[in-house]
């Protein structure tokens, strides 16, 4: 897939979507995005990244998403 970017509405700031896979699950039918964030490092604010990464690629492709 694509690499994703998106810019937080609410702040200006871009992002970068790390890993973004498009797949299916066996015997389900619909695809799913599988979406991959590596740390090196603990953030205080990862929980709520994560959230808009989320939402962001939910309004975007309208389809279940894993994290």
């Amino acid at each position: 897939m694509k690499q994703e970017f998106f810019t937080d509405v609410t702040s200006g700031d871009k992002h970068v979507v790390d890993i973004l896979v498009q797949t299916r699950l066996k015997e389900e039918p619909g695809i799913i995005l599988v979406h991959v964030e590596s740390q090196a490092s603990i953030q205080r604010d990862f929980a709520e990244r994560m959230f808009i990464y989320f939402s962001r690629l939910y309004q975007e492709h309208r389809c279940r998403i894993l994290l």
